[in-house]
């Protein structure tokens, strides 16, 4: 009786059992993962994203400031706000979770290619002799 209050009040836990050298999970119930139910629809928001950021195997680098120049590419990310609330875990980031974010669609953009495993290592294009930052960007890689 215990397990289905707890099931009920949210209180569900996962049990691994060892079985020789195989372990099963068993699952007692509570909200299937978002990574595990979405995983089409999740890949298919990752290549709008790369495609919209002009990011492929031979170009793995995009500079903010050709994002935040062209307009079109903002509102392209922006109207995947909506699928991305749906099909990410997404409550705490930052893009949704504060009001008056600047650059929301980099930040967007940032947290969902995170989230589907890739590594984003920042870069900027310095003046030497004024140690003034002309360009900066991220170059993508998949872990």
């Amino acid at each position: 009786m215990s397990n289905i209050n707890d099931i009920l009040n949210g209180k569900a836990k996962r049990r691994v059992f060892k079985d020789k050298e195989e372990k099963i999970e068993v699952d007692r119930g509570g909200r299937p993962r978002k990574d595990t139910i979405f995983k089409e629809e999740r890949e298919k928001i990752l290549k709008t994203i790369l495609e919209i950021l002009s990011v492929d195997q031979n170009n793995c680098t995009f500079f903010v400031d050709c994002l935040d120049n062209d307009i079109v590419k903002q509102n392209q990310i922006l109207v995947l706000e909506n699928d991305i609330k749906k099909y990410f875990s997404c409550h705490n980031w930052k893009c949704f979770a504060e009001n008056g974010v600047q650059k929301k669609h980099i930040s967007m953009s940032k947290h969902v290619l995170k989230h589907m495993n890739y590594e984003l290592t920042s870069i900027s294009l310095i003046y030497s002799e004024t140690r003034k930052v002309l360009r900066s960007g991220y170059i993508i890689s998949k872990k």
